[in-house]
């Protein structure tokens, strides 16, 4: 787990970055992009 932007955490899995955020009671997603794309462009 590594925090990426905005409060938002991002985790590897194989070829792809999640990115989510956290609460008490949950767990978002906000986006799952492939390593190679741009995460300024899609988030």
């Amino acid at each position: 787990m590594t925090i990426a932007q905005d409060g938002m955490f991002k985790l590897r899995s194989g070829a792809h970055m999640i990115y989510y955020r956290m609460t008490t009671k949950q767990v978002t997603v906000i986006r799952v992009l492939h390593a190679k794309q741009d995460v300024d462009r899609h988030l």
